[in-house]
């Protein structure tokens, strides 16, 4: 069970986690380089009871030749293919509305489906908006895990209902992650955030009463 008192560890390792899957800005990269950002991390999962079972640090994955923001590019941009962008439509069928396009309804990897419109609605009712760059993907995983931690401190009933789904795409964007070659910094932040996830928010709700 998860103990008294670490609701605010784990909030604050989502929010951690949200920054690493956006566009690595010279702030980001520095708490990559000088171990900052392993540290906080590393105390986030020990308190949470969660190993971090790795042998290499994060800042060991980024290299001169191919540091954090190339990797960046590599794995969300499309630049180049195959790609893996975080953002929860790609990875579920397009929509489940008896009324929706037949050739798209089932498929997946196409953006603004269910999850988008829903996420939408959801951070409509708490007063949030979605900012500009994530307009066409209000269900990008930085938004998700960021509403996610602000769910468990403010609406824990809606946090459960949040994360049974919205949150259990994870799996199958790892899997995607890993066929990509060049990314080894995403691939193993990737494999921490599946493990953290792997925390059922009733843990952490309990755990606080």
């Amino acid at each position: 069970m998860i103990m008294p008192a670490v609701k605010n560890n784990y909030q604050m390792l989502l929010t951690l986690f949200a920054e690493l899957y956006k566009y690595p800005d010279e702030e980001i990269e520095r708490d990559i380089m000088n171990g900052a950002a392993e540290n906080e991390m590393t105390r986030g999962f020990i308190s949470c009871s969660v190993p971090v079972t790795t042998k290499l640090d994060l800042h060991q994955l980024s290299f001169e030749e191919n540091n954090v923001q190339k990797q960046f590019m590599t794995a969300f941009s499309g630049l180049s293919k195959p790609f893996s962008p975080p953002v929860e439509s790609l990875y579920k069928p397009w929509s489940t509305d008896a009324d929706a396009p037949k050739q798209l309804a089932k498929k997946r990897g196409y953006y603004m489906g269910d999850s988008a419109l829903h996420m939408n609605h959801l951070l409509s009712c708490y007063g949030f908006g979605v900012p500009e760059e994530f307009k066409m993907m209000p269900d990008h995983l930085v938004i998700e895990l960021e509403f996610y931690a602000f769910l468990l401190g403010e609406d824990t009933r809606m946090a459960v209902t949040f994360y049974e789904e919205h949150l259990d795409w994870i799996k199958d964007f790892e899997k995607e992650m890993n066929k990509l070659g060049g990314v080894p910094f995403y691939q193993e932040v990737t494999r921490r955030l599946r493990n953290l996830l792997s925390i059922h928010p009733l843990e952490i709700i309990n755990g606080e009463e």
